[in-house]
């Protein structure tokens, strides 16, 4: 009697469990995924930027954003609101190099007995800007902005010979160039999927000034023919572009370029907080 009921209870809790998996498989409901699009920047984002220049044909500065190459600025954005960022760009670099010493004149049976050498390249820059972003858009983000860009580039030549019978040459040059320049952009990002990552295009017009470039020699010279102090200047290339070897007591010289679309460029932007 006992092992009845046993039977009976087992046989109707396992009838009730069937019945429910059954009523679950025919009213089941498939499991849904969301994949979220796009990773909007807002108050308090950093971006690291990377970009091409990709109408850059002769160098121009406000296409040298971070390719991690020499010469590049390295750039960054921090959103001081959901909509507005300030970006920046930095370059700093100084190459020197040196040499010398006494001249063993029994080997190379010439005139000069030593020599001091230097070179020195420095350059220094910074382009601070900022943009207002208008679209909402999870996916695409427009924006516009404008730069600003000032720069000092400065190279330093010395020589120094000394010769027989207490001859020598002294003579240093100095080339001090000042750029600078505004820029206004117009921009668009695209996110991909749910990473901290954008790729856009920016493009825009820009205005650069060169001030300076000339070259200031200064010589003391003693030879067979006295002693005496040169001081001039010089440039390269004249405003037409061509060679110019000639000394001057006094000389301008400055160029200036407006352009539109030579800060063309692909951009990679990397987000964090």
């Amino acid at each position: 009697m006992i092992k009845r009921k046993i039977f009976l209870i087992t046989f109707l809790l396992g009838g009730f469990c069937f019945s429910s998996y059954a009523q679950q498989l025919t009213e089941r409901v498939d499991d849904v995924s969301i994949y979220k699009i796009g990773n909007r920047p807002s108050k308090g984002t950093k971006l690291l930027t990377f970009g091409l220049g990709i109408n850059d044909t002769d160098g121009k500065i406000f296409s040298k954003y971070n390719l991690l190459q020499k010469g590049n600025l390295i750039t960054g954005k921090y959103f001081i609101s959901d909509n507005t960022a300030i970006r920046a760009g930095i370059r700093l670099s100084k190459e020197t190099s040196t040499s010398g010493g006494d001249i063993d004149t029994a080997i190379t049976g010439g005139t000069t007995i030593s020599n001091s050498l230097q070179k020195t390249t420095r350059n220094y820059a910074i382009m601070p800007g900022i943009e207002k972003h208008f679209s909402n858009s999870n996916f695409f983000d427009i924006y516009g902005g404008g730069d600003l860009y000032l720069g000092f580039e400065k190279d330093k030549l010395r020589e120094e010979y000394d010769y027989t019978n207490d001859f020598y040459n002294r003579k240093t040059a100095k080339t001090t160039t000042t750029k600078v320049g505004v820029g206004g952009v117009i921009g668009i990002n695209m996110f991909i999927l749910d990473l901290p990552i954008s790729v856009g295009i920016e493009y825009g017009i820009s205005a650069i000034w060169n001030l300076g470039g000339k070259t200031h020699v200064k010589e003391d010279i003693k030879d067979p023919l006295g002693t005496r102090s040169n001081d001039y200047y010089t440039e390269g290339t004249d405003a037409f572009n061509n060679p110019d070897a000639n000394k001057y007591s006094n000389l301008k010289k400055n160029s200036s370029e407006i352009e539109t679309n030579n800060n063309l460029k692909v951009l990679l932007n990397i987000y964090f907080k």
